[in-house]
């Protein structure tokens, strides 16, 4: 576009390529791929994207999604800089805007000390989920959080309160007469030795020779079936009666039939 503005104003110019790869990861390559795409963009389309894509990503999941947690930090931290970026190119749309004559910077006022109490209260809104479920079958969470019936911070809050409550394997691998503490405490010493502390201890001792495959099944297996399940945690927020959760059970089980027996 070879537009001319009047002396004195400036283009605020926006990086196509970078914008395009940010728009890639958040609402996928075929969204950039189509004619005319920059002009469908907008910051509800945005913003609805980054709720899906966060839940994939979060580290808070890494236990139940079965990836390293810095893998998973690493991915999280990209989708919110790409957010981010987008958001910053919506607000700021590529227009002439003048620009300010030179002069001296003013002196900086100071600033007032956020006092504590003041830093507490700013907290965020919290983040429900505005769009269609997924077409694949969910786990009881996240059909919560995609029927809009929980925020996002309520998902994570009771996936960390899962893991905090569910038995340790060591435990679980020394009752089952796997392990002793000895080979544990080796186990440990090994994993530090490795850098690998992101990866769970039972997977580290089955790929070390310490557990077979089977033990390895049958101790995760163990501490899946003695783990708290996540309707406890909203039933003692308050959030969900038994009954509420009874029947949400019932339509996460409709959902997840129709998908498991789709053609």
């Amino acid at each position: 576009m070879n537009a001319h503005f009047p002396r004195g104003f400036t283009m605020v110019s926006i990086d196509g390529l970078q914008l395009e790869k940010a728009c890639a990861l958040l609402l996928g390559a075929g969204f950039c791929a189509s004619p005319g795409w920059r002009g469908r963009l907008n910051a509800e389309i945005v913003k609805r994207a980054f709720r899906g894509k966060v839940f994939e990503v979060h580290p808070d999941r890494a236990e139940s999604l079965g990836v390293p947690a810095p893998v998973l930090t690493e991915k999280f931290h990209a989708l919110q800089k790409s957010y981010d970026y987008v958001l910053a190119c919506l607000a700021r749309p590529e227009v002439p805007v003048p620009t300010p004559p030179h002069r001296s910077p003013a002196p900086r006022p100071a600033t007032q000390p956020t006092t504590r109490k003041a830093a507490h209260t700013r907290r965020p809104a919290a983040t429900y989920y505005v769009g269609d479920r997924p077409p694949r079958r969910l786990k009881f969470g996240e059909f919560l959080y995609y029927n809009g019936r929980i925020s996002q911070e309520e998902l994570f809050s009771a996936v960390r309160w899962q893991a905090s409550m569910r038995p340790r394997i060591g435990e679980i691998a020394m009752a089952f007469g796997y392990l002793d503490h000895a080979r544990i405490n080796q186990l440990l010493e090994l994993r530090q030795q490795a850098r690998k502390l992101h990866q769970p201890l039972a997977e580290f001792a089955r790929d070390q020779g310490f557990l077979s495959h089977f033990q390895w099944m049958a101790v995760m297996g163990r501490q899946k079936r003695l783990q708290r399940p996540l309707g406890a945690y909203w039933e003692s927020q308050g959030k969900f009666s038994p009954a509420e959760l009874s029947e949400l059970a019932d339509s996460q089980r409709q959902h997840n039939w129709y998908y498991a027996n789709k053609l």
